[in-house]
């Protein structure tokens, strides 16, 4: 853990239920919250929103974030409060990667504290460049005969983080590059990848966010995504012209 974030001051592991036990929120602190899951990000902001932080951010879909607000004022959570977290986190930069999107929501915490401009984040998904870039790597994955597995996402429906044509491709140690959206969607397709990766044949991968613990609360995103999974070899076959 410590090799991921290696500038970090201190890594604390622990349940959501014990945030306030670990942590001291107030003034001088910043908190984003991005869990696996929206039940449990709902879970963290309530414990959190009632402390007077400098910032309190979390990331999200526009179906997401509106139904957390709705809950939350259902629980008759202050309305100041829930203005004041930014959803979704990260200013609009264009970012594209995971470490982009985390230079957007540091942006983000600078323009609060500085009390400046800036246009908050939106909810259209990431511009296809990445994908373009995806689809290199894959190439050039399939020339060196690396074991791998390109996701590509054919249909969603509903409210979902990516939208058709989206691609993940996914290598035979486990390591990623792209994204189709992330939490626990993504990573059921990494491992769906693995099966492809080891038996070299192609399958179609359904993932709904309407079902299992994704949503309990009613705080899922609420849409399907399916996705052609392939192994790289088949770009092998078509560059020697196969």
């Amino acid at each position: 853990m410590q090799e991921r974030f290696p500038g970090a001051d201190a890594l604390i592991c622990c349940s959501f239920s014990d945030i306030e036990k670990i942590l001291t929120p107030g003034r001088g602190s910043s908190a984003i919250i991005i869990t696996r899951g929206h039940e449990h990000d709902l879970e963290c902001l309530r414990k959190l929103i009632k402390y007077p932080l400098d910032y309190l951010g979390m990331i999200g879909t526009k179906r997401k974030i509106n139904m957390a607000r709705k809950k939350l004022i259902e629980e008759n959570i202050d309305i100041k409060n829930i203005n004041q977290v930014h959803m979704p986190s990260g200013l609009d930069i264009g970012a594209q990667m995971p470490e982009e999107t985390a230079v957007s929501i540091a942006a983000e915490m600078i323009k609060v504290s500085r009390r400046g401009g800036g246009t908050c984040a939106n909810m259209k998904g990431f511009p296809s460049a990445v994908d373009r870039e995806v689809l290199q790597k894959t190439v050039k994955a399939a020339q060196h005969e690396v074991p791998a597995a390109l996701a590509t996402i054919i249909k969603t429906s509903g409210s979902t983080p990516r939208k058709t044509g989206a691609r993940m491709l996914i290598y035979g140690d486990g390591d990623i590059w792209g994204t189709i959206g992330g939490g626990r969607g993504e990573s059921e397709v990494r491992l769906a990848a693995l099966g492809v990766i080891d038996e070299v044949k192609p399958r179609l991968h359904r993932v709904s966010m309407n079902t299992g613990p994704a949503a309990l609360g009613g705080m899922s995103c609420g849409g399907t995504m399916e996705v052609f999974i392939e192994p790289v070899s088949t770009f092998k076959q078509i560059i020697d012209g196969g």
